[in-house]
């Protein structure tokens, strides 16, 4: 079956696999930011909300809303949050298409994408069920 995107196992997993991962972690190194998102529509039925967070040298991914404010929020339907998760869509595209609302300081996370896009690789590794 594999582990259910947007699911508390699927934020440790992710983060465990991303701080184990070299092409990660060098692609991360000395980018700091954070960002909110939330995913709607999702199988549930439910809006769920995460937060990634990089300190330049570590990663995590923590299910539930910012406990301090983030860099950037975002909000999608959870087709384009799949999409970007699973690299089928950059997030680029999707914010120039407008399927992804954005607010914050948007350069500060951008600067994250090379490592960002490792992670579709890290989901399929981990085995992540969209």
């Amino acid at each position: 079956m594999g582990i259910p995107y947007l699911s508390a196992e699927w934020a440790d997993e992710i983060t465990r696999a991303a701080n184990a991962d070299p092409e990660f972690v060098a692609a991360l190194r000395g980018q700091a930011a954070s960002m909110t998102t939330t995913v709607t529509g999702g199988p549930s039925g439910d809006d769920v909300t995460y937060v990634m967070a990089s300190t330049g040298q570590a990663f995590h991914v923590r299910i539930g809303a910012p406990e301090q404010p983030t860099d950037a929020e975002f909000r999608t339907p959870y087709a384009i949050a799949v999409g970007l998760a699973d690299g089928s869509l950059t997030a680029p595209r999707a914010m120039m298409t407008g399927k992804v609302r954005t607010s914050g300081d948007l350069r500060k996370v951008m600067a994250l994408g090379p490592a960002m896009k490792r992670l579709a690789a890290l989901g399929e590794r981990i085995g992540v069920a969209y």
